[in-house]
């Protein structure tokens, strides 16, 4: 029996603020999209409207941002101890073939 890892993704928050303040998401069918990349007004699945979600805000971004570095990095760090873990640093570049390797899915 093969036992379960934790895939532990680290990012500063300056980059954490940059992604979800770029989301956007469909109002008809929820796809979500970052306004940077997406070079058109709608929905390339159902041509709904896209829309920031409330809750991609600047200010409550950084809310939960504080909230995550205040508890969960303190659980994650008990955690560790315990639980096999892989982490990546989303900010720098990895391949999925990169990613597979190192955390062992694949044989």
């Amino acid at each position: 029996m093969s036992m379960a890892k934790v895939l532990y993704l680290v990012s500063c928050d300056e980059k954490c603020i940059e992604r979800m303040s770029s989301r956007i998401i469909c109002s008809s069918c929820a796809r979500v999209y970052n306004k940077q990349t997406l070079h058109q007004n709608n929905c390339i699945i159902c041509s709904g409207e896209l829309m920031m979600r409330s809750g991609d805000d600047i200010n409550t971004i950084q809310k939960r941002l504080e909230r995550y570095n205040k508890v969960m990095k303190q659980n994650y760090e008990q955690y560790k101890v315990y639980i096999p873990y892989v982490e990546f640093n989303v900010d720098d570049e990895y391949s999925i073939g990169d990613i597979v390797k190192c955390i062992g899915i694949c044989k």
